[in-house]
């Protein structure tokens, strides 16, 4: 069974051990994969965020709580790994919203319509469930596949907040890295 990666996503959202930690404000990352010993991860983190009307000018505060799921090939549910509140890692405790750090709107979606916006999401959801694979392997992209990790990289870079890419990037490094390098 292929891993629907816009179910897994609201999974993780609902997961019984965010249900207590996380208010409902709160908003899910995009998630990021990696690999722990040849097995995939996908990795996210949560933030507030206050909602208004488009989805470009929400005012977002420093995440708070970092988590990571195993997806094992054969049960893509996944299983929950771990889960870190960022402010305790820093050797402090925190509050949920103590640091604003956007609400500047991302210029590259802010002439999107709410409709285009969930469209360009559902888009980042499948080009990633596509590029997870070749991710895994490895390998160097043929044409096709240096199309779709382009793709990936341009909806990503419309709909994602620029405020939280320092976080996206701390998720994997090395992801990212090999999306430059296409």
């Amino acid at each position: 069974m292929p891993l629907d990666l816009e179910q897994f996503y609201l999974d993780v959202r609902n997961h019984a051990a965010f249900r207590s930690l996380v208010v409902l404000e709160a908003a899910l990352s995009y998630p990021v994969p990696a690999l722990n010993n040849g097995q995939l991860i996908l990795k996210f983190f949560f933030y507030k965020h206050k909602w208004v009307k488009h989805p470009a000018f929400q005012p977002i505060w420093e995440p708070h709580l970092r988590v990571s799921f195993l997806v094992p090939a054969d049960r893509p549910q996944g299983k929950l790994l771990e889960y870190m509140d960022l402010a305790y890692e820093k050797g402090h405790a925190g509050s949920f919203n103590d640091q604003i750090i956007g609400p500047q709107p991302n210029p590259d979606s802010i002439n999107l319509s709410y409709q285009k916006f969930k469209t360009q999401e559902k888009t980042l959801y499948k080009t990633l469930e596509q590029l997870i694979p070749l991710y895994q392997q490895g390998k160097k992209l043929s044409k096709e596949e240096i199309k779709l990790a382009n793709e990936y990289k341009r909806v990503f870079d419309q709909i994602s907040h620029p405020c939280l890419r320092p976080y996206y990037l701390e998720l994997n490094p090395d992801f990212f890295a090999r999306l430059e390098q296409v």
